[in-house]
């Protein structure tokens, strides 16, 4: 700490705004809505739990990606952008 005119001059860290929402949408994404695997007709697909209903992937991305992405822009009121990343990078689907 330096001190310069007879004040004290700290540093602080500066944190991305925009990368902390990213990180609290994945986080939250992971713990409330995981990618499980369910067996349909001998095969083992993925599979996404939203209230009560399931949704499979890919065959339902559009679906998922509305539901997930008015979900996400009422918790954190993040940039469309911000959104759209974060479910195409968590779940591999495009919007």
């Amino acid at each position: 700490m330096k001190k310069t005119n007879s004040q004290s001059l700290g540093t602080t860290v500066l944190l991305d705004f925009d990368e902390v929402i990213i990180e609290l949408m994945f986080n939250s994404l992971k713990t409330t809505h995981p990618v499980k695997r369910i067996k349909v007709k001998k095969h083992f697909k993925r599979a996404v739990e939203v209230n009560g209903r399931t949704f499979l992937l890919p065959k339902d991305n559009y679906a998922l990606f509305s539901i997930l992405y008015s979900e996400l822009e009422d918790l954190y009121c993040a940039d469309s952008n911000e959104i759209i990343h974060v479910l195409s990078e968590f779940y591999a689907i495009k919007g």
